[in-house]
């Protein structure tokens, strides 16, 4: 009888020593199998494909480089944030720019890449987009710039035509203004892109 605590002691011991040694190995190697799963194939997602330069008003497309929109490729050849003079000496019936205000003139190539033809001043749209969001668009002046886009005409697939587009903006929203053109009539991406003008 003074037996069977020591025996039953030594069971408990037998039995622990038998289940650390039955788990400890294959919780390592389950461990083992999860960090090397986790480096070939778990690991952090691949960052996103950074959109295209001119799809939003902080990243426009850089002065002189083209972009298509709509059936239109479109290239800011030259900006004027402070063009009074040039409309001036564009017409006598052009008036100075109101109290505050300033011209910005934009000049426009475009090649047509449609299937028909199309006519750069009826195709698309064009304002001048302030950095807080306020938008001018021709409307805003009556004055008339050198070569204006308006004089611009028809053309078939390939063909280049450019002229000029003038906004009367307020002085103080000029500074890191661009223009935006718009096909509207797009229903699908790629119907407005946004251009530096600096």
């Amino acid at each position: 009888m003074k037996r069977r605590p020591l025996v039953f002691l030594l069971a408990i011991a037998l039995s622990a020593l038998l289940a650390i040694a039955g788990c400890g190995p294959s919780e390592d190697a389950a461990e083992a199998d999860e960090t090397r799963e986790a480096a070939i194939g778990g690991g952090a997602p691949e960052p996103a494909p950074r959109p295209d330069p001119g799809t939003a008003q902080d990243d426009p497309v850089p002065l002189g480089t083209p972009a298509r929109v709509g059936e239109w490729e479109i290239t800011v050849a030259e900006a004027s944030i402070n063009a009074s003079e040039a409309v001036a000496a564009a017409s006598e019936f052009n008036n100075p720019a109101g109290a505050r205000n300033q011209y910005v003139m934009v000049t426009i190539k475009g090649t047509y890449r449609g299937a028909t033809s199309g006519t750069l001043w009826i195709d698309l749209l064009y304002s001048f987009r302030t950095r807080t969001g306020n938008r001018y668009d021709g409307t805003t002046s009556f004055a008339v710039p050198p070569n204006p886009i308006s004089e611009a005409g028809e053309v078939s697939l390939d063909g280049e035509v450019s002229g000029s587009v003038l906004f009367e903006v307020p002085s103080d929203q000029v500074a890191e203004g661009v223009l935006l053109v718009e096909d509207f009539m797009a229903v699908e991406g790629g119907g407005q892109y946004y251009f530096a003008l600096e």
